[in-house]
């Protein structure tokens, strides 16, 4: 399994707790995810920033453009004791290097 990301573009929002009125900034970015049982990607969002200081949402940058898999910092063993993604960002992504093939004479 691994993930592609073809864009760098992001996509900035706001959103206002009901509870408080507090306002959250959000910075997400488009990825796909590819599993050996499907046979077509799954569309899914990186949350690069879900925070109340608006400057985290204006200085972070996209993850860059490539096939990435996951480190083991990636997950962890939730409060149920069932193993889930903890977080997607460019710290816990590996790049994919491309295996060149052999030449065979």
């Amino acid at each position: 399994m691994y993930i592609e990301i073809e864009s760098e573009d992001l996509t900035a929002n706001q959103l206002t707790s009901k509870k408080t009125g507090e306002i959250y900034y959000t910075l997400e970015q488009e990825a796909l995810f590819f599993s050996e049982d499907s046979k077509y990607p799954y569309h899914f969002k990186i949350r690069l920033v879900f925070d109340t200081d608006q400057s985290k949402q204006k200085t972070t940058g996209p993850i860059a453009k490539g096939r990435y898999t996951f480190l083991g910092s990636a997950y962890a063993v939730d409060r149920f004791g069932s193993l889930s993604l903890r977080e997607i960002s460019a710290k816990t992504l590996k790049p994919i290097t491309a295996i060149p093939l052999s030449k065979t004479s």
